[in-house]
């Protein structure tokens, strides 16, 4: 069963970045609306097919995003429907994300959120 968690985000501003957080805390930047099809990329490119494959089947997901987020404990930062809101999507969280999140929450002047991330 995939096990998401989901903190709503309001963005200040269009110019902050969405992507990909990797567990080191290294972001990855992906345009709007490209954030599965990076996944599938970054699967391949890694050789991590058949480690997806097999969670396909024990979750009956075909989403290479649910892949990065609930197996690789991969941090989605989107923006769905418009540029005023954020979504960071999440399995479980590392604290070098969270120190990334904190920063990048910083920046967007959402000290509110903040809260939400540290009780991660």
């Amino acid at each position: 069963m995939l096990d998401y968690k989901i903190i709503h985000v309001h963005k200040k501003s269009k110019k902050h970045p969405i992507g990909w957080l990797d567990p080191y805390g290294r972001f990855h930047r992906v345009s709007w609306g490209k954030h599965e099809k990076w996944a599938g990329e970054y699967v391949a490119e890694k050789n991590l097919r058949e480690e997806q494959e097999q969670f396909e089947i024990d979750n009956y997901s075909c989403l290479y995003r649910d892949y990065l987020i609930c197996k690789r404990n991969w941090i989605a930062l989107n923006c769905p429907c418009d540029d005023e809101e954020l979504f960071i999507i999440y399995h479980k969280m590392t604290n070098k994300q969270k120190d990334y999140l904190v920063d990048y929450l910083l920046k967007i002047k959402d000290t509110a959120s903040i809260n939400k991330i540290m009780e991660c």
